[in-house]
């Protein structure tokens, strides 16, 4: 078996095998909160859960909470629940695997859009 038939057979997971060590990398060798975004969504978050949604909203101190989307929010409120913690950890493993399956995810679309083979246009799906 040579590598072309292996990585035909293995292409997903070793997409997300790269992406899941990029992403570890990152998460091992750059700080948290590097331009402190980690830590506003993590407060967001944080106080919503907390203080709750009885307002309709979610609860930011810096009066960002109305820009931001809930889901992404209230998913890490969740996280932070599940686990019973404030830690911002739990937070950063779970965008490490959310990550490497999006990056499957758009892998999976490129396939699905583009010709098996460069040289074959008359089977690839992207319009003319």
């Amino acid at each position: 078996m040579c590598f072309s038939d292996w990585f035909r057979e293995n292409d997903v997971k070793l997409v997300f095998l790269v992406a899941l060590l990029a992403r570890l990398v990152v998460y091992r060798w750059i700080p948290v909160d590097w331009n402190s975004d980690s830590y506003h969504h993590w407060l967001i978050s944080y106080l919503t859960l907390h203080i709750g949604l009885g307002e309709g909203r979610l609860w930011d101190l810096l009066g960002c909470d109305y820009y931001w989307g809930m889901i992404p929010h209230l998913v890490q409120a969740f996280l932070l629940w599940l686990f019973r913690s404030s830690s911002i950890e739990y937070i950063r493993v779970f965008n490490v695997l959310v990550g490497s399956l999006n990056t499957v995810l758009v892998f999976k679309v490129c396939l699905l859009y583009t010709s098996p083979s460069p040289r074959d246009l008359s089977t690839s799906r992207m319009p003319s």
